[in-house]
């Protein structure tokens, strides 16, 4: 092995290293440690050693090379039984490496039960870094639960897809963190036009006991940007709304 073909990774204890054209006809990725001048090769199953497998993923999960997510995989579902604490350095290298084919185990991490398990908040986070629209139902679901809704809220904005729409429109509201308030904003801005049906229903959600003011406000401004010529009726029809801040926020749109 020529040295050029060695990477140095995990703090110069382990090491990745290509052989030849491996990556060009999909061979494998090998973990090498160094040990008193020795080479060895980490075992991938670590039936033996604990502690040597432990390496090896952490190895792997240092990697930008598409070839370590079967194996990122494969770990994953071992360690969703073994609880090592592995899973915590699998769940973002699999969002980092954004590979579409780590989204049905990630989905299942996100739909753990468990009152113990933590890795829910990391699972959407991770999805959302991949974007892929077949983790939709997963992290709709998700967004109304207590412990996820932030990160599988942030996770949905990244996502360019209709069906986002109606829950992101859900967390237009004072009383949502402001962080993921601003971030649904920004994922209702990105999905333009697709975005208007639910933003023009929940214009019309108020009564005189609940004006919904901010929200009404902020759901106006939407509208307004979009451009869309459903949103610019909309806001015609609400020139005279009896919320005097949401009527001089159509009225303002509808001079410009």
């Amino acid at each position: 092995v020529q040295k050029s073909g060695i990477t140095s990774a995990c703090d110069d204890r382990v090491w990745r290293i290509d052989v030849g054209m491996a990556a060009h006809y999909g061979g494998g990725v090998e973990v090498l440690a160094l040990s008193d001048g020795d080479v060895s090769v980490l075992g991938q199953r670590g039936d033996d050693d604990t502690d040597e497998y432990a390496e090896y993923i952490r190895a792997l999960c240092e990697s930008d090379d598409g070839r370590v997510v079967d194996p990122l995989i494969a770990a994953l579902r071992r360690d969703v039984d073994e609880r090592t604490g592995l899973w915590a350095q699998i769940i973002p290298a699999l969002g980092a490496l954004r590979d579409s084919k780590a989204v049905p185990v990630l989905i299942e991490t996100l739909e753990i039960p468990d009152d113990d398990w933590l890795g829910r908040e990391m699972s959407a986070r991770a999805l959302g870094r991949i974007g892929d629209p077949s983790a939709i139902p997963a992290l709709i679901a998700a967004a109304w639960r207590g412990d996820t809704r932030d990160d599988a809220i942030a996770a949905l904005a990244t996502i360019h897809d209709a069906r986002v729409a109606p829950v992101l429109v859900s967390a237009i509201d004072p009383g949502e963190d402001q962080e993921t308030r601003a971030a649904a904003m920004e994922g209702l801005e990105r999905l333009g036009t697709m975005a208007v049906p639910a933003l023009v229903d929940a214009l019309g959600e108020y009564s005189s006991e609940h004006p919904e003011t901010d929200r009404r406000v902020w759901i106006c401004r939407l509208l307004g940007g979009s451009g869309d010529p459903d949103a610019l009726e909309t806001l015609r029809a609400h020139r005279n709304d009896p919320d005097p801040a949401v009527a001089r926020c159509a009225a303002g749109f509808l001079t410009k």
